[in-house]
């Protein structure tokens, strides 16, 4: 449960970092800079909560990767910012509701 959610997270730093390099404008990069600060807060508040050793991502999490690393901004900005980001506000909302953990589910409602 934790690994998945860390891996969405981390697409989301690799998509901001390459969405900060190639930016045309100052604002628009210091935009991506920002919403990869919060995407990093997320993933460092997933972290405690994996195992030992991060098991590998699932196919969802190598294509969205995938594309991370190759898509054209436009794409990587409809992808990432409309499908992963819905997808987060209804995976996380049902993994807050049914985690065992007060503290772990305090996060997922967070990084909502």
């Amino acid at each position: 449960m934790g690994a998945e959610s860390w891996h969405i997270e981390r697409c989301g730093i690799d998509y901001c970092a390459r969405m900060t390099l190639t930016a045309e404008e100052d604002d628009e990069r210091r935009l991506f800079a920002l919403i990869g600060a919060d995407e990093t807060r997320h993933a460092g508040w997933l972290a405690p909560w994996l195992a030992p050793s991060v098991q590998e991502p699932d196919p969802f999490n190598r294509f969205i990767a995938g594309l991370a690393e190759t898509g054209t901004p436009q794409a990587l900005a409809f992808l990432l910012q409309v499908v992963l980001k819905g997808f987060g506000i209804t995976h996380y909302s049902a993994l807050a509701a049914h985690c065992p953990a007060p503290d772990c589910a305090r996060i997922y409602t967070a990084s909502r």
